[in-house]
């Protein structure tokens, strides 16, 4: 049985009084798990993964890693963020350093490792996500697809049991994509956990052993994602497409 590394009870917050961006939510994450969290503009998907990284605090409701009860004090969040990292839609949210170099090695830094194994570790990503030839340009002045692959690195290179993407292939062209696809494949491979929040329902037919339907800041579904397809209330309360492998029955077997 897959071990529950990440767990919320009764999660709520609103941004403005009596609007909850979400409400009373439920859920465990397992160790391993693929999981889409999908749903309309606004249902809550980017709150809720901005509550698991500690990014908010709950206006009510606990948090939960490895059992650990969430303390909304600093030491207790660095070590929540060292292990669920968080990839947000927009790059430029998350960049502050003048080169893209500097920018994946600053959270090295931040939580204490020496040079020499900064130096290895972002090399080593650099590489992998295709960077070394940006490795002293600004991030600011890359392209779309160059900005999201530096920002995918920032958390990579930490390591994290857990990564959240919050629509990682928004505005990304079609070699992007693959590039993308291929990233999180590797990742999964190596143990990592991933939660994607997407509007791309062939991406989610595809990819997610598990599907999490949010609308109006609740969870109205969770299951696998031919069994959340079928359901014609769920398809029409979220707004969902459905995959055009859907009806086929078929899953593709290369992303």
């Amino acid at each position: 049985m897959a071990e529950n590394i990440l767990k919320v009870e009764n999660g709520t917050f609103s941004y403005e009084e009596n609007r909850f961006a979400i409400h009373n939510v439920n859920m465990e994450i397992n160790a391993g798990e693929k999981i889409a969290v999908i749903g309309n503009n606004g249902a809550g998907k980017s709150t809720f993964f901005l509550a698991l990284n500690g990014v908010i605090k709950l206006d009510s409701g606990d948090i939960y890693f490895h059992n650990e009860k969430l303390e909304y004090r600093r030491n207790s969040l660095l070590e929540l963020r060292k292990k669920v990292g968080i990839v947000f839609q927009n790059p430029d949210e998350q960049m502050i350093a003048s080169t893209v170099e500097g920018e994946i090695s600053f959270g090295l830094y931040n939580v204490g490792y020496q040079k020499e194994t900064v130096r290895k570790k972002v090399d080593e990503i650099m590489e992998r996500l295709e960077l070394k030839e940006y490795s002293t340009r600004p991030p600011h002045y890359l392209s779309g697809g160059e900005k999201k692959r530096v920002s995918i690195a920032d958390i990579m290179v930490m390591e994290p049991e857990i990564i959240l993407f919050d629509e990682p292939t928004a505005s990304l062209d079609c070699k992007n994509i693959q590039l993308f696809k291929k990233q999180v494949n590797e990742l999964h491979e190596k143990g990592v956990t991933l939660l994607i929040s997407t509007h791309d329902m062939n991406f989610v037919w595809e990819w997610a052993d598990r599907v999490i339907v949010f609308s109006n800041g609740t969870i109205i579904a969770d299951d696998k994602a031919e069994n959340i397809f079928s359901k014609e209330d769920i398809v029409e309360q979220a707004a969902l497409q459905k995959p055009i492998l859907f009806d086929f029955g078929i899953k593709s077997i290369s992303i």
